[in-house]
């Protein structure tokens, strides 16, 4: 057998076991709650390329990309919220004890 024709069927059976693990995350998730948002969030988090999560999920990679960028901008916003909340209550409670 040719190493290069082999290395290509190891990685086309690769492929396959992502894209089955991908969709066994997507029909674990409940289908009524569940929106193409959730389902970008949840394959994005388990290091699903963008590519493989648009064919999954039924949208272009230009949207996953998007979607993802979004997220991530929410997260990052609502981290800094806690974190001005936490110092504002640092603020508070040594106001209080002098």
């Amino acid at each position: 057998m040719d190493n290069g024709k082999g290395i290509e069927e190891i990685v086309t059976k690769l492929d396959s076991v992502i894209r089955l693990l991908a969709l066994d995350i997507i029909m674990r998730m409940d289908a009524e709650s569940c929106t193409k948002t959730d389902q970008i969030a949840r394959l994005g988090a388990a290091g699903i390329d963008r590519n493989t999560i648009a064919d999954i999920v039924g949208t272009t990679p230009e949207t996953v990309s998007v979607t993802l960028s979004q997220l991530k901008s929410e997260r990052s916003k609502a981290s800094r919220r806690k974190q001005n909340r936490k110092a504002e209550d640092g603020d508070t409670n040594q106001q209080g004890s002098l």
